[in-house]
């Protein structure tokens, strides 16, 4: 790429400082990454701009010389940018089934499912740089020159840079592998059936976006998606942070008062039933709700006996 082409496609005059170069390629790297921007010219567009950007920098026309003048550039690095297979990438969705205890109070499950990851014996390219037989190089297509602190890595000057770039055999050309993936979600208390939970960086090798503050690749992922089904309870509801029961109770019970055991998501409670309970009255168990914050609210139910005289009798001995 010419000079002047870079500076175009930069969007900069030709007099632009090093630091508004640098503030312009950022920018158009960020809207252009093909991890983002999902046009079908982006990737190109992106590493148009990457090229454009090393001969801002280096000042000169050849793409190639700019190795000279940025320390610790790797040829492999340049190489990868400009092979790099365009591939479909997308979410996983996984689905998971809790009861309605885990619901209420959260839980963790182990969710096992296959993705693609990145092929390592590639780096995710999809090829490899192996040895050109060069002598002078050693095959690399590179060489080091150390000056102080400073490490220059260039094009060998025998073999012209010229790589021996090949597919890899592991992954295929596909850059990614399909493995088996183990991981544990913590599904928190108050979730609904239908609810999503997205567990981020979980789904699929998507390639690598440059960050321009540290100069360094990351690997990127897509997203997992895990579905919850809830078992409904026929015993307990829910109404937001609380849970509701019923309890029967006799006229007699309520109208005297009286301790009952009541089933709750813990186990059996003892609570006390005050005296003169009417029907539809509430006795609360606080902290056993929903995340163990709200109430766990037992409704009492008062029946009528049929025994009328028995009834009667209990109300002449009964100071009301």
């Amino acid at each position: 790429m010419r000079l002047q082409e870079a500076y175009s496609t930069l969007e900069l005059s030709s007099d632009a400082t090093p630091a508004e170069a640098k503030k312009k390629y950022r920018e158009l790297s960020k809207k252009f990454h093909p991890d983002i921007n999902k046009e079908p010219n982006a990737e190109d567009k992106f590493k148009k701009i990457n090229e454009a950007y090393s001969v801002v920098q280096s000042g000169k026309d050849n793409e190639l010389q700019n190795f000279q003048s940025n320390p610790g550039i790797n040829i492999e690095d340049f190489v990868n940018q400009h092979f790099k297979k365009q591939r479909i990438v997308r979410e996983i969705h996984n689905s998971v089934i809790i009861t309605f205890k885990e619901a209420v109070f959260g839980c963790k499950k182990d969710i096992q499912y296959k993705r693609n990851i990145k092929c390592d014996a590639c780096s995710g390219q999809g090829q490899k740089v192996e040895s050109n037989g060069c002598l002078a190089c050693g095959g690399t297509g590179k060489t080091v020159m150390r000056q102080g602190p400073m490490t220059f890595i260039g094009p060998c000057s025998t073999c012209k840079g010229n790589l021996n770039i090949k597919q890899c055999n592991t992954c295929g050309g596909k850059s990614v592998l399909e493995a088996e993936t183990s991981i544990a979600v913590t599904v928190p208390g108050g979730v609904e059936n239908g609810n999503v939970l997205r567990i981020s960086g979980k789904g699929e090798y998507a390639g690598t976006m440059q960050n321009p503050f540290i100069n360094q690749l990351i690997d990127q992922y897509t997203d997992m998606f895990l579905h919850l089904t809830v078992v409904q309870s026929s015993d307990f509801k829910v109404v937001d942070n609380t849970i509701i029961t019923n309890y029967d109770i006799s006229l007699l019970d309520a109208l005297g008062g009286c301790t009952v055991e009541v089933i709750t998501l813990d186990g059996q409670q003892t609570i006390q039933v005050p005296p003169s309970s009417k029907n539809k009255d509430i006795v609360s168990i606080p902290n056993l709700g929903v995340g163990r914050v709200g109430p766990h609210n037992v409704i009492l139910n008062v029946n009528y006996p049929k025994d009328i005289d028995k009834l009667v009798d209990y109300l002449k001995n009964k100071d009301l």
